[in-house]
């Protein structure tokens, strides 16, 4: 079997328990997921992940995103909140990259964003028609080369 990034995951607690292994030096989010889900005493149920576990997990993970506080709306419409705290801490880079983890890796996209934040996160935006339109699409796209 191929080298892989390990999860131990606690079911309830795969927001958590994603965020460990993000921060974890070992950790590559370009290798293969092994995912083990463990019981309350510490006992791995003994999946092999050969792609079950990871769906599971990451089906899991993006429904407790939903409701982290870096998004605000209504379910199924949500959107970007505006936190200091959370951006300095880089929580929007982290929820960004599990949720990258769980499209490419889970196959499980995040249906509870609004349509316009998902399709500026893809890339899918039509190009601006107002002036108010090109002038916030300037300032993201500054914002954007700024941050990376």
């Amino acid at each position: 079997m191929g080298q892989g990034s390990r999860v131990n995951a606690l079911r309830g607690e795969e927001l958590e328990c994603a965020a460990r292994a993000f921060n974890r030096s070992s950790f590559d989010p370009y290798l293969k997921l092994d995912v083990v889900f463990i019981d309350g005493d510490g006992v791995a149920e003994g999946a092999v992940d050969e792609g079950g576990p990871t769906r599971e997990f990451c089906t899991l993970l993006i429904h407790q995103i939903q409701n982290h506080f870096v998004f605000e709306g209504p379910e199924g419409n949500k959107t970007l909140a505006l936190n200091s705290v959370a951006l300095q801490k880089g929580q929007y880079r982290l929820v960004g990259n599990m949720i990258a983890l769980c499209l490419v890796q889970g196959q499980v996209s995040p249906r509870f964003l609004s349509e316009r934040l998902y399709r500026q996160v893809c890339n899918l935006s039509p190009l601006p028609a107002t002036l108010e339109e090109v002038t916030d699409y300037n300032l993201r796209t500054k914002l954007r080369k700024a941050m990376y």
